[in-house]
C-alpha cells in the first residue's frame, strides 16, 4: 500500500471532503444541532444540547443522546451511535462513508426528526377524549391531535392549546 499506485488519493479527498462539507451543513441546518467541522476521519459528532428536554413526534422524552439515537431510529429509520459510548454526551456519531444520496436522505430525516421535537405535550380529555397536541411557546391556537384512548379509533379531535410565552 505505501510503494503502490498512489493516484487514486486525490479523488478519494476530494470526494470525503465533499461529504463532509455536505453532512456538516445539513446537520447544523436542524433545529437544536451545532455539527463542527471535523479536520480527519470519516464521521462527525454533532451536538444535540437543543434537543435535550424536548419530545417526539411519536412522544419520547428526549434526556439523553441515547433517547435521541433510539428514537430517531424508531421514528425514521436513521441509525447513529450516541456520543455517551464513546463518552461525549450530548452528541451523536454518524458516518459520512456512504454514498451522497444517502447521507442526503438520512440527514433529510435527521432534520424532519429534529423539527418535530416539541418542549412538551398537552394531553387533555376534549369530547370524551384524551388528546395529544403540540404546545407552542408564544401564542394560544386551536391545534388538531390524536385520541389517545384505550379504544384506538385515532379520532382526529381538536384543543384549545397555550402556553405562557
Amino acid at each position: 500500500a505505501l510503494n503502490g499506485p498512489q493516484d487514486f488519493l486525490a479523488d478519494n479527498v476530494a470526494l470525503f471532503l465533499r461529504r463532509r462539507n455536505l453532512v456538516v451543513e445539513m446537520l447544523n441546518a436542524a433545529e437544536g444541532i451545532t455539527c463542527p467541522t471535523p479536520d480527519g476521519a470519516f464521521y462527525v459528532y454533532p451536538s444535540i444540547a437543543g434537543c435535550i428536554g424536548k419530545t417526539s413526534p411519536d412522544g419520547k422524552k428526549i434526556d439523553t443522546d441515547e433517547d435521541f439515537a433510539t428514537a430517531l431510529l424508531e421514528e425514521e429509520g436513521v441509525a447513529v451511535v450516541f456520543g455517551g459510548a464513546f463518552g461525549l454526551s450530548p452528541n451523536f456519531r454518524v458516518s459520512y462513508a456512504t454514498s451522497d444520496e444517502n447521507l442526503r436522505e438520512a440527514c433529510s430525516r435527521i432534520q424532519r426528526f429534529c423539527a418535530g421535537l416539541m418542549l412538551c405535550y398537552l394531553v387533555s380529555t376534549f369530547s370524551g377524549h384524551l388528546v395529544r397536541s403540540k404546545m407552542f411557546l408564544t401564542t394560544t391556537k386551536l391545534r388538531t391531535g390524536l385520541c389517545m384512548r384505550e379504544c384506538g379509533c385515532g379520532s382526529a379531535l381538536a384543543a384549545l392549546v397555550w402556553t405562557p410565552s
